[in-house]
């Protein structure tokens, strides 16, 4: 199959968001069937002349040759790094046509279930669909350069010069440690022999407080590295709005930003958040509403659908650290958060008294 040319009309997204065709197909043994073509970048009614790569499961990758029509809603994606970088996949989709065509897929799947899908509203989207993102992570390459994974492969990384979805005082921060980083010659860890120095970076910062974090996350302790205090003297001089700088060790061979240390080269290993008006401590593992604006509009609508009542008690399942559980505390007798993560229920206690709410 592979080097086989189909033109192909693009049928829909998928659950993942990716795009798809069927196109006819003959076998060896003269059998009539249809094949899934995966069309990487493309969009729903577009028709396209591609060329089969490879096999994903029982679909086929296949690469554009020619594009025949185009979606009205197809627009120029803004980033650079578009297309190799693995982070987003919609930037070639205006933001009018990505909020009609996820309403659309709620729709479907409501319908396949037997639902009435008239039910579901259109989604409700952001005044400004860019430097949304209160928190990022980025991954080093065995090489120690800085970026986030290439689309589809996991062992490569897109060194970063930009990201359109997070504060440009974050990406300033983050390029900072990737400059230390090659400045000293400090490597990267190598997922495939599982040896290096350095693994991640998260950047995390409130909109409302200003307060940012820097987390390096490491396989060996800070105490030996070299550059360490230069570092630590250039955040603070450059990045005043860094409150939290840390040095996280992470031998484990799953590869997620958990830590088994925490070092706090400067500042506090916190920062402090704020959401509709509320208070909250947040640490380097702790989940928070990547996207605080769309968060309060969740919020308000969730209090309005509610509507709750004084004399009422509420449950608040996979509370979190609070984040609808204490607007919704204030507005009723008692309240119950129920969580998974201990630590999370630790941080809501906290979050609680800190907001003076004791119910």
């Amino acid at each position: 199959m592979e080097g086989k040319q189909f033109r192909v009309q693009i049928e829909r997204f998928d659950h993942k968001g990716v795009t798809e065709g069927v196109v006819p197909w003959t076998t060896k043994k003269g059998y009539e069937t249809k094949i899934h073509l995966i069309v990487p970048f493309s969009l729903p009614g577009e028709e396209m002349d591609v060329t089969v790569e490879h096999a994903v499961r029982r679909k086929w990758m296949t690469k554009v040759d020619r594009v025949i029509s185009t979606h009205e809603d197809r627009i120029e994606p803004a980033c650079p790094h578009f297309t190799k970088c693995g982070g987003c996949s919609w930037q070639h989709i205006s933001y009018e046509g990505q909020l009609k065509e996820k309403t659309s897929q709620v729709k479907r799947y409501v319908a396949e279930q037997g639902f009435d899908d008239s039910l579901v509203q259109s989604i409700i989207g952001m005044e400004e669909p860019w430097t949304y993102r209160n928190k990022m992570e980025f991954t080093f390459g065995p090489d120690g350069s800085l970026g986030l994974h290439e689309k589809g492969n996991y062992k490569k990384v897109i060194p970063l010069e930009t990201c359109l979805i997070m504060k440009p005082q974050m990406k300033e921060a983050v390029l900072a440690i990737a400059d230390w980083v090659k400045e000293f010659e400090l490597p990267g860890y190598d997922k495939e022999t599982a040896e290096g120095l350095l693994r991640f970076v998260m950047v995390r910062q409130s909109f409302v407080t200003g307060e940012m974090m820097l987390a390096i996350f490491a396989t060996e302790s800070p105490e030996d590295i070299p550059g360490m205090q230069q570092l630590v003297q250039r955040i603070q001089s450059d990045f005043p709005e860094v409150k939290s700088l840390l040095w996280l060790e992470n031998r484990d061979l799953a590869d997620r930003s958990q830590a088994e240390e925490v070092h706090v080269l400067a500042g506090r290993d916190f920062i402090h958040e704020q959401l509709m008006g509320y208070r909250f401590k947040v640490w380097f593992d702790t989940f928070f509403q990547p996207n605080p604006k769309q968060a309060e509009k969740l919020v308000n609508i969730a209090l309005e659908l509610g509507a709750p009542k004084e004399d009422e008690k509420m449950i608040d399942l996979f509370c979190g650290v609070g984040t609808f559980s204490l607007p919704f505390a204030s507005r009723v007798q008692e309240l119950a958060g129920i969580e998974l993560v201990e630590a999370s229920i630790e941080s809501a206690k906290r979050n609680a008294q800190e907001n003076d709410i004791d119910n």
